[in-house]
C-alpha cells in the first residue's frame, strides 16, 4: 500500500461573516487556521511531471484527491499511463464513454508535465479539468451524477468498482469470436487489496473460526466515547436524526 502526504493551497476569493468568524474563533483558540494556510509563508510553485494540479468544479475536489493520489502510485501510472498508446490506438466508436480512454486521460495530464507550466500573467500553472471524466464516472449513480457535494471515501470506492466490473483494455475479436488483453496487465487496483480475517468463536465449545475477505481500505473505527468532542458529535447527530426524519440533507 502506497501512502503519500499532499499540500493543498486554498485561497478564497470570496470571504462570508461566517467565513470571517470561524477563521477569527480558530486563531483565537488553536492557530490551526493559519498554520493549515501557510499564512506568512511564501510559497513556492512548482510545475513539471507529476506537478500537475487539477481544478475544482464546484464539488470535484473528491474526485481530485484520489486520483491524485491514485495516478502516484506505480501501478497505476503503468497500467494508463504508460499504457496509453495501447489504449488509444484501440480507440472505441464513441471514446468520450469509454472509461478507460478517459482514465488515461487523466493520468497523461496529471503524470506527463505537458500541462504543468506556469500562466503568462501568474506564477501558477492553469492546472486542468475533469468536465469529461467527471460525466462519465458518475452516470447512473445516485449520488455522483449530482452537483451535491460528495466523500472522498465512496468516490475512492466507486472507481476502483468500475475497475472491477469494466473489462481491462479488452477488445473483441470478431474473426475468431473470443477476446483479448490488449496489453495484458491486470488490474491496477490490485495493489491496494489487503486480505481482513474475521475471527468468530463459539461461547460454548471455545472452536475459532477464521473467515477472510478482501478488502480495498483499513477502517480504523474511533468510539465516540474518545472524542474530545463529544459534546459536539451529539449536537450533530441530533441534527442528523432530524434532517433526516424531514427529508433532507445536512
Amino acid at each position: 500500500m502506497y501512502l503519500s502526504l499532499y499540500k493543498y493551497v486554498c485561497t478564497f476569493s470570496v470571504q462570508t461573516e461566517n467565513s470571517m468568524e470561524l477563521e477569527l474563533e480558530l486563531n483565537q483558540k488553536t492557530g490551526e487556521w493559519n498554520t493549515l494556510q501557510e499564512s506568512g509563508s511564501e510559497l513556492q510553485p512548482l510545475n513539471g511531471p507529476a506537478l500537475t494540479g487539477l481544478n475544482n468544479l464546484g464539488n470535484s475536489c473528491n474526485i481530485n484527491c484520489v486520483m491524485q493520489v491514485l495516478f502516484r502510485m506505480p501501478d497505476f501510472v503503468q497500467h494508463f499511463v504508460d499504457g496509453v498508446a495501447d489504449i488509444f490506438s484501440n480507440l472505441p466508436e464513441d471514446p468520450v464513454n469509454d472509461f478507460n480512454v478517459q482514465s488515461a486521460k487523466v493520468g497523461v495530464g496529471l503524470i506527463s508535465g505537458r500541462y504543468s507550466f506556469p500562466r503568462d500573467d501568474s506564477r501558477f500553472q492553469p492546472g486542468i479539468s475533469l468536465h469529461m471524466f467527471r460525466q462519465l464516472i458518475g452516470k447512473g449513480h445516485p449520488e455522483f451524477m449530482t452537483k451535491r457535494q460528495q466523500d472522498a471515501h465512496e468516490f475512492y470506492l466507486h472507481f476502483l468498482t468500475l475497475l472491477e466490473v469494466i473489462p481491462h483494455a479488452i477488445i473483441s475479436n470478431a474473426t475468431v469470436g473470443i477476446c483479448a488483453p490488449v496489453f495484458g496487465l491486470p488490474n491496477p487496483s490490485d495493489c491496494l487489496k489487503l486480505v481482513v480475517e474475521e475471527r468468530i468463536q463459539c461461547t460454548e465449545s471455545l472452536n475459532v473460526k477464521c473467515v477472510q475477505r478482501p478488502e480495498h481500505y483499513l477502517p480504523l473505527p474511533v468510539p465516540v466515547a474518545a472524542a474530545t468532542n463529544a459534546t459536539q458529535v451529539r449536537e450533530y447527530e441530533a441534527r442528523l436524526v432530524e434532517a433526516e426524519a424531514s427529508g433532507q440533507r445536512l
